[in-house]
């Protein structure tokens, strides 16, 4: 399928991603913000923007799709 990229299924696959994407990215800014209000609950994102290390800050797109894909 890779092969042809107007193909249906990879179409589909592309507007599936970044739907995801956005939704996801909303979903970290407003842990974000309840982090910097003080009204966060415990979760994975939590854990791993306050544990401050930029390193897995960066890689927190894997973690979503790990939890999403759960």
């Amino acid at each position: 399928m890779r092969c042809f990229p107007d193909n249906e299924k990879n179409k589909r696959g592309i507007e599936l991603r970044e739907r995801r994407d956005k939704y996801l990215g909303y979903l970290l800014e407003k842990v974000k913000s309840m982090i910097e209000a003080g009204t966060d609950k415990p979760c994975i994102a939590s854990a791993i923007i306050k544990g401050g290390n930029d390193r897995l800050n960066d890689g927190i797109n894997g973690v979503k799709l790990l939890v999403t894909n759960s």
